[in-house]
């Protein structure tokens, strides 16, 4: 896990403030997020990131549970997984997860980014189907938890890599904007 000092100095008036913390947690989409969050983000966050490429739901919402505990109410859990739940068939469970993940955690905000579309299969394929209608459910398991905010990905094919499963630089450049447009809303 990735992580910056806490504490700043005031320029202006020489006091210590305390940084907001943002934790970021999920699978292979996730990575790299963090570095291009705390750069949108400025000094006054600190930003950590945990990240588990292949893993599902299960796995991801377990992570860092200490210091997840440790969030104030005024500080966000970034949290995307699901992908590798649609995969094996299992997108129930990932949302039964993301909804006791979201319950467990009143205490701070949660951001949760939907599965992104699979580039790398046709869009008429079975998986990217799935992930349709699993980013639907995601939204109605979600609908009545006041601290969850649901960003969608609804990125272009040129935001991914050659491949087309991962963003490239510049999708992680758009959805760290929208992220962080969120966290300064909240």
């Amino acid at each position: 896990m990735k992580t910056v000092k806490r504490l700043s100095l005031n320029k202006t008036t020489g006091k210590k403030i305390k940084k907001k913390k943002v934790m970021v947690i999920g699978d292979s989409h996730l990575r790299g997020l963090a570095a291009e969050l705390s750069a949108n983000l400025g000094k006054s966050f600190e930003v950590m990131d945990t990240i588990m490429p292949g893993s599902g739901l299960n796995h991801i919402t377990s992570l860092a549970s200490r210091e997840i505990s440790q969030l104030q109410r005024d500080e966000f859990i970034i949290i995307c997984g699901g992908s590798n739940n649609i995969n094996k068939n299992e997108s129930k469970i990932g949302l039964r997860n993301i909804r006791k993940f979201a319950q467990q955690n009143k205490h701070t905000n949660v951001i949760t980014i939907s599965p992104p579309h699979r580039h790398d299969l046709p869009d008429s394929s079975c998986i990217n189907g799935e992930i349709h209608v699993y980013n639907r459910r995601l939204h109605k398991v979600l609908k009545d938890v006041n601290h969850v905010t649901i960003i969608d990905a609804n990125n272009t094919r040129e935001d991914f890599t050659q491949h087309g499963l991962h963003l490239n630089s510049a999708g992680k450049e758009k959805l760290t904007g929208t992220i962080g447009q969120v966290i300064k809303i909240l």
